[in-house]
């Protein structure tokens, strides 16, 4: 897989298009995407790829907890998840548990880009559920992340627990009311 990490706007969409599909004309990639791209850049990559049969992969931040834009670029905000889901693309999301957020009880005296009043809210909800199905917040925070269809999240475990703790999400299993719950509250 190739990804595109960041966008040249003066680079017009169909010229990109056309030098991803030569990487995999020429088989160096059976799959190709982008990271950070607008929303309108993304549409755009996406019919040309379309159109030569291939379906773009994208890749944005996307978790429960949504960061503070001043120190998170490239996060799947709800133009970039219009598009996703219009053009039917496999969304490989990063910091799919929000950089260890959920797993902490309170800030780390650092600046947190997801230490927000609305991501507290929704870590107190995923206390609360985890509490009710004998689980952890994290691996709570992480089977909401799987619960998004073409989703495939990306973890950075440190320790074999926290590997296990979120392997845990793929069993895990959250009703669509759940899910509803954990992100809007009601």
């Amino acid at each position: 897989m190739l990804l595109l990490h960041c966008d040249d706007p003066a680079r017009p969409v169909a010229e990109l298009a056309e030098t991803l599909l030569g990487v995999v004309k020429a088989g160096y990639a059976a799959r190709i995407g982008v990271s950070n791209w607008p929303a309108d850049r993304l549409a755009t990559l996406a019919r040309h790829l379309a159109e030569e049969g291939h379906r773009a992969v994208a890749s944005y931040q996307f978790s429960l907890a949504t960061p503070d834009p001043a120190h998170v670029s490239g996060s799947a905000d709800p133009d970039i998840l219009r598009v996703i889901r219009e053009h039917h693309l496999p969304l490989l999301s990063w910091s799919s548990q929000a950089r260890g957020f959920f797993a902490r009880t309170a800030s780390n005296g650092s600046v947190d880009p997801f230490d927000s009043e609305r991501n507290r809210d929704r870590r107190a909800r995923c206390v609360a559920l985890a509490g009710q199905l004998g689980s952890r917040p994290e691996t709570v925070a992480l089977a909401w992340n799987l619960q998004h269809p073409d989703v495939w999240p990306s973890i950075g475990p440190r320790t074999t627990e926290q590997l296990d703790r979120s392997l845990a999400a793929l069993r895990l299993s959250l009703t669509s009311e759940q899910v509803r719950w954990l992100e809007h509250g009601d």
